[in-house]
C-alpha cells in the first residue's frame, strides 16, 4: 500500500505515514494501491483501476456518505426527509418534514431509496461525496 499524500510505501494497517506524518488517505494526491500520481477529483486510478472514492471513507474527519445508509434512511424514514438531511440537502429535508402528513414524501422516499441502492457507486460518490452540499440540491 502507498500513502495517498506522498506515495511512500506503508503498511496497510498504518494510521500515519512515516514519510509525511499524515493519515495515508487524507488528500488523495497519489493512489493508495499503486502509488501513481492522481488528481484529487479522480474517482478511479488510471494506472491500476482501483476506486479512489472508497479511500475517502477511511480518511480522518471525512463526511463520507454511503449509498446503503442513504437508501435505508430513505426507505424507512423518507417521509420525514431524514435521507435528505443525511445527504446534505437540508432544504428538501425541511420540505419533506412540512408535508409528511400527506404521505407524498413517504412515497418519494421509497422511490429514492430504491434509486440510491441501485445507483452505481461511482455515480453516487460523484453526486453526493463531492463536498458540495446545498439546501435544494437534488
Amino acid at each position: 500500500m502507498h500513502c495517498s499524500n506522498c506515495a511512500a510505501q506503508i503498511d496497510e494497517k498504518a494510521i500515519a505515514c512515516t514519510g509525511c506524518g499524515l493519515p495515508p488517505k487524507l488528500k488523495r494526491n497519489f493512489c493508495y494501491n499503486c502509488g501513481a500520481k492522481t488528481n484529487p477529483e479522480q474517482i478511479v486510478c488510471t494506472s491500476c483501476g482501483v476506486s479512489l472514492g472508497k479511500s475517502k471513507a477511511n480518511s480522518v474527519g471525512s463526511n463520507y456518505k454511503t449509498k446503503t445508509a442513504a437508501g435505508l434512511w430513505a426507505i424507512f424514514l423518507g417521509g420525514l426527509g431524514i435521507h435528505k438531511f443525511y445527504l446534505g440537502s437540508w432544504g428538501w429535508g425541511i420540505v419533506y418534514l412540512l408535508f409528511c402528513w400527506t404521505y407524498v414524501p413517504s412515497l418519494m422516499g421509497l422511490i429514492e431509496g430504491i434509486v440510491y441502492l441501485t445507483m452505481d457507486d461511482s455515480k453516487f460518490d460523484a453526486k453526493y461525496n463531492s463536498g458540495e452540499d446545498g439546501a435544494f440540491r437534488f
